[in-house]
């Protein structure tokens, strides 16, 4: 354990725009130590008792929460992954960061979950090291679990002759049932546009009129309509940059121009491209449920999720030859992630070749 002890009239924090953590609270302290700030087991413990409940105890979770809105920029109400972590945060109840790396351990997580928490942790903890709040962090030496690429059976690709009937049933409407108020021709371009393109579902339900280029016939691929923790509908959604940030352009091709073209006419440069059959925003994961799944059953297609067309899309760019670099970047990723995780081998060679 480490030790610094201080004068109570000397503390002083080296941003005062963040929350007084002097009194951060996690232990009971007696009265001897009164006035006296220790760094036990890496946290600052404030032994002065009058002052704490004049200025109330701050936990863990609120500088979280601090750290969270005013230097990641995130809210912990709307952003999945910080919202999960608050949660987990508050169910672990830290006493000390010793704990930390034990109850982290502990989680039942996958390891891209594992990985993923394991990194904002630090990143948060560093954070609190350089505002002095603790002495060192407590995951400085914890590695990353390794992934162990397992293929997921509903994003397996779907076959050329899968995504004929596929698209051919959209568009001619042969599947919609008998009373059904709405057509399936309606989401024709949108699934199109999704085997097409390879882009994430959020970023199709967000493309705009704005970003489809017909001079220099590309696409624009810089925003998303995300998904919330309040849901997938139209409200629930928020406009934000893409998953990594990053701003791609796709090819126009003839094909995909002329079935998205018709959706442009008189339309502002702000509208949404493809849109419900009530012209709000398409809630992707209502979508899948009701119409893309159902279709997959009349055609007596294994079930698949929309992100099929996306690995789907890759597979094929590397059985065409395409190199990883522009593979990766048509899906928005580095090459290491398009190879691990968006290749499938869908046709295999009849024939190898012959060793010398």
């Amino acid at each position: 354990m480490k030790y610094k002890n201080l004068k109570s009239n000397r503390l002083s924090h080296a941003d005062t725009t963040i929350p007084n953590t002097s009194n951060l609270v996690v232990g009971t302290l007696s009265e001897k130590q009164a006035y006296s700030v220790h760094y036990t087991n890496n946290l600052i413990i404030e032994a002065n008792q009058s002052a704490e409940k004049e200025r109330g105890g701050i936990n863990v979770v609120e500088l979280f929460e601090f750290w969270t809105t005013t230097y990641r920029n995130m809210s912990c109400e709307k952003n999945v992954d910080y919202s999960l972590m608050k949660k987990m945060l508050v169910r672990w109840r830290i006493s000390s960061v010793d704990d930390v790396v034990i109850k982290l351990q502990n989680e039942k997580l996958s390891e891209s979950t594992f990985n993923r928490r394991l990194t904002m942790l630090k990143q948060f903890f560093n954070w609190l090291v350089k505002k002095k709040h603790i002495v060192e962090n407590p995951l400085e030496d914890v590695s990353r679990k390794r992934r162990k690429k397992k293929e997921i059976a509903t994003r397996r690709p779907f076959s050329i002759e899968e995504t004929i009937k596929i698209l051919h049933a959209f568009k001619t409407d042969q599947c919609v049932h008998p009373c059904s108020r709405y057509t399936h021709s309606h989401y024709y371009p949108f699934v199109y546009f999704l085997f097409s393109t390879g882009v994430r579902n959020a970023e199709a339900v967000g493309v705009r009129v704005q970003h489809v280029d017909l001079i220099n016939k590309k696409i624009k691929i810089e925003r998303a309509l995300a998904r919330t923790l309040k849901g997938t509908h139209a409200k629930a959604r928020i406009d934000k940059e893409t998953k990594n940030g990053k701003v791609r352009y796709l090819p126009l091709s003839p094909e995909l121009r002329e079935v998205i073209l018709p959706l442009l006419n008189n339309k502002q440069p702000t509208d949404l491209v493809f849109t419900s059959v009530n012209g709000l925003c398409i809630d992707d994961r209502m979508f899948h449920r009701r119409v893309f799944k159902p279709v997959l059953r009349e055609l007596h297609i294994e079930y698949r999720t929309l992100y099929a067309c996306r690995h789907g899309f890759a597979s094929r760019l590397i059985c065409a030859g395409v190199n990883p670099v522009t593979t990766a970047f048509l899906l928005g990723n580095n090459p290491e992630t398009a190879l691990r995780y968006y290749t499938h081998v869908i046709d295999l060679p009849k024939t190898l070749p012959i060793g010398l």
